[in-house]
């Protein structure tokens, strides 16, 4: 996002902001960057898209309260684990996972995040090499 914002700024604006925000900032970025050609732009804008349904996958994985499934006295792990998953405003839902999805879902994020990243290289190395203002002048940290 630091790249597409084409700002000194880019990194305190980015910071903290969580992954889906990202993509969404991200996304209304590319739509407006004029440096951006339009096969450029649909590139992106297909992988920001791509990006979302395995981010809410990860979510589930990641924050999810786990229990083992099918497990049998001779098995030394389980084939798989229920997550009981609740969100703000909705009931809670259950959701199966095998190991073997899990490292799926690892996987396909690991690889759209070298494809995002080799297109950043490629279509943004200009806005990549943008000196970075992340903390405020001394004058400006007097009397705080």
């Amino acid at each position: 996002m630091v790249a597409l914002l084409d700002s000194k700024y880019g990194e305190v604006v980015a910071a903290g902001l969580g992954a889906n925000e990202l993509v969404d900032m991200c996304t209304a970025l590319v739509k407006i960057n004029r440096e951006l050609t339009e096969p450029q732009r649909a590139e992106c804008r297909n992988m920001l898209g791509a990006v979302k349904p395995l981010l809410a996958r990860r979510n589930r994985l990641v924050h999810g309260v786990w229990a083992p499934e099918h497990v049998s006295i001779d098995e030394p792990l389980p084939s798989a684990a229920t997550a009981s998953i609740s969100r703000r405003r909705s009931a809670t839902i259950h959701v199966e996972i095998s190991f073997e999805e899990a490292e799926e879902l690892a996987n396909e994020l690991s690889i759209l995040g070298v494809e995002i990243f080799k297109w950043i290289c490629h279509s943004l190395i200009w806005q990549l090499r943008r000196e970075q203002v992340t903390e405020p002048p001394s004058e400006a940290a007097e009397g705080v």
